[in-house]
């Protein structure tokens, strides 16, 4: 409660205060998107293959949350653990388990992966929020830093854009006994604008002992003048998440749990707790043609709890952490069209300063906190200074240059204590101190063959550092505790690509290939995180848009991926978790002035195990889904009702097989069919 009384104020009270100061107006000012956003549409996506993601056609989509939607685009997949978009993880360009760590998500251009392996929370992303989304494909690296190595995708929520106080009230009831509640407030006048939000999310969701309890605060203010703008942006969000477990199958014994009891759970005690706090204090100032200067700074506090119990030794291995991470940022840059040797330039330039400080108990359970086994300091420094240029050649070409250097100092104590419970064959680990450079590279060209067609080509380097997660761990070699040190992951990329142009038809079609050095990747058999021999992606995405008639649209996309290991024990083998084959279908339809149809079909190939870098097991069968939607609008109100996996195809996109019982595995099987209904009011 106080946290929501807090953005009240801050939201509603000072645009009664400005509305004495300021004239209103009637019409809508334009919406600025340079603060959220380092990439320029007539620009920067010359080179790239980018989908750019509007606010209608969020509203049009059938699916249900956000990694359901990336998911409908070429070249992104998404995995769940629920079946419900909670805790998923998104992937670009296929790298598997390690998806979170290679897939960079911004929100406002704020990094949202932390230097933990921890889950982004989409769920604390409501989609009536989001006011566009940026999909990059292949190496963003100069642009946005480390961890792009296969794409990024920015998440740019909405501000105020109409005169005047306007809102939204919307309620969500679904299967699973779901229940979504929503509202948004909205001010703006010549001089300030304001934009509220809160949602409130309960769900029991498809599995057992998997409810969720989340509440959400958004909120966006900001102060214009003739040359300048400030903004200042709060986010809060509170998860509570029950962990069902994995179902198991092992046909030795007769055991289906997949098959007979999907829903069921056999991890009662495990939870996981989440809640973060990020405020945001800007200044953009613009002069002369498109000129700017951005500077932003960013505070960020967010703490973990998760506990997972131990089911056959009677809690003797159980495991609890509890972890602050605090984050601040500094991220000044400019945005500046020039002239060079008779030829229009646009130059993004600036700095990206991030400082972490990281403390993790490590406990038994929750009752021994007070006793951790490890207390984890950790800090981290990562600053980076790039230049990112685009070149008019001529009225034909377009060349792209960019360079970043990239530094990051690491320091990492461990405090030991062996007399507290669980801490029997455990150590400390020594303290341990680490600086990596990195230097990020692009060069792009794209060329008009006529109007309507255009090849673009791309050569990139790109890079991530290992996370603290992956530094911490138990030696199986020398059966200690340790903090092991890990080579950056680096990586060259080839983009080749034709787009496609005309009144009622987009098409672009993009062939990739990534050589990538000491990937960091956790190694089932050796139970550590390592520098894997050295790997490789290639492959293939088609994403077409018509306009079939005025009120009929369709999306249809193919993406082929290869994820290979390409030296060392498993060279020829397939990375696992990575399908060769998906595609997607999308249709959307303006029956007439109230009604909406939209109908999505989705097709994910067959993939191996998490942990089957062998390729010697079956592998996860393929899947289709189909969902469906409508929409009634009559002026301010708005009825809509989705059905999620209408086929009620069963299926899991998760799992990971036995190391010693051939045939055994475990899954998260994917929720069956849904239906969800929604209601919103516009004032």
């Amino acid at each position: 409660m106080k946290y929501i009384i807090f953005f009240i104020i801050i939201t509603i009270f000072p645009s009664y205060y400005t509305t004495t100061i300021a004239d209103t107006n009637t019409s809508t000012l334009d919406t600025v998107w340079v603060t959220a956003s380092r990439i320029d549409e007539s620009t920067a996506t010359k080179t790239n293959h980018i989908s750019i993601i509007s606010d209608q056609e969020i509203q049009q989509s059938a699916a249900k949350n956000l990694p359901e939607l990336l998911a409908e685009y070429a070249g992104v997949f998404s995995r769940s653990l629920f079946g419900d978009g909670t805790r998923s993880t998104v992937d670009i360009r296929g790298f598997g388990a390690s998806s979170t760590q290679n897939t960079l998500i911004l929100i406002d251009g704020k990094r949202l992966n932390d230097i933990d392996l921890s889950a982004i929370n989409y769920n604390s992303i409501p989609l009536d929020n989001i006011a566009r989304i940026e999909i990059i494909r292949g190496s963003t690296g100069v642009l946005y830093g480390d961890g792009s190595v296969g794409g990024s995708i920015n998440i740019i929520t909405k501000q105020s854009q109409q005169q005047g106080l306007s809102g939204q009230v919307n309620t969500t009831y679904a299967t699973n006994s779901h229940q979504q509640y929503g509202i948004n407030l909205s001010y703006q006048n010549q001089r300030f604008s304001s934009y509220m939000a809160a949602n409130q999310t309960q769900a029991d969701n498809y599995r057992n002992h998997n409810d969720l309890n989340q509440d959400d605060l958004y909120s966006d203010i900001r102060w214009f003048g003739e040359s300048t703008e400030i903004y200042f942006k709060n986010s809060y969000y509170n998860q509570r998440l029950q962990l069902p477990g994995p179902r198991i199958v092992d046909p030795n014994i007769n055991l289906d749990q997949l098959k007979d009891n999907p829903q069921g759970s056999d991890t009662l005690n495990d939870f996981a707790k989440e809640k973060a706090y990020q405020t945001i204090l800007g200044l953009l100032y613009h002069w002369g043609q498109q000129n700017e200067l951005i500077l932003d700074v960013a505070y960020k506090k967010k703490n973990q709890q998760a506990f997972f119990d131990d089911y056959t030794f009677g809690g003797l291995f159980a495991s609890y952490l509890d972890t602050d991470l605090t984050t601040f940022s500094l991220t000044p840059r400019l945005n500046i069209n020039y002239q060079l040797w008779g030829k229009a330039n646009t130059l993004i330039t600036g700095i990206d300063y991030y400082h972490y400080q990281y403390d993790s108990k490590r406990a038994l359970n929750p009752d021994t906190i007070d006793q951790a086994i490890h207390d984890l300091d950790i800090k981290q420094d990562s600053t980076a200074v790039y230049l990112h240029n685009t070149m008019t050649l001529n009225t034909k070409t377009q060349m792209v240059i960019g360079v970043r250097w990239q530094n990051v100092k690491l320091t990492a104590k461990d405090e030991f204590d062996a007399t507290a419970p669980g801490a029997l064959f455990d150590n400390q680990a020594p303290d341990y101190d680490q600086q990596d450079s990195e230097l990020l590279l692009e060069l792009g060209l794209s060329y008009q063959i006529q109007s309507s067609i255009e090849l673009f080509s791309k050569i990139a380097r790109s890079a991530r550092f290992a996370t603290v997660d992956e530094l911490f761990e138990f030696d199986p070699n020398r059966f200690v505790r340790v903090f092991s040190p890990l080579k950056p992951q680096t990586s060259k990329h080839i983009d080749l690509g034709i787009k496609y142009r005309q009144a009622k038809l987009e098409s672009v079609l993009t062939w990739f290939y990534m050589r990538l050095n000491n990937e960091i990747h956790f190694n089932s058999a050796s139970f550590s995180n390592e520098n894997l021999d050295k790997t490789e992606r290639t492959g293939l995405e088609w994403s077409n848009q018509w306009q079939l008639l005025n009120n009929l649209s369709l999306k249809a996309n193919y993406t082929y991926t290869q994820a290979k290991f390409r030296q060392g024990v498993f060279d020829g083998n397939t990375i696992p978790l990575v399908p060769k084959h998906s595609s997607n279908l999308a249709i959307n339809w303006q029956i007439n002035q109230y009604l909406k149809f939209a109908s999505s079909w989705q097709h994910i190939g067959a993939k191996y195990f998490d942990n089957d870098q062998a390729n010697q097991a079956q592998k996860i069968p393929h899947y289709d889904q189909v969902n469906l939607k409508l929409s009634a609008q009559w002026q301010a109100l708005e009825f809509n009702i989705k059905v999620n996996n209408l086929l009620n195809s069963k299926a899991f996109n998760f799992g990971t097989i036995s190391t010693f019982t051939p045939g055994r595995f475990s899954a998260f099987p994917l929720a069956e069919r849904t239906i969800w209904t929604n209601m919103k009011l516009t004032f």
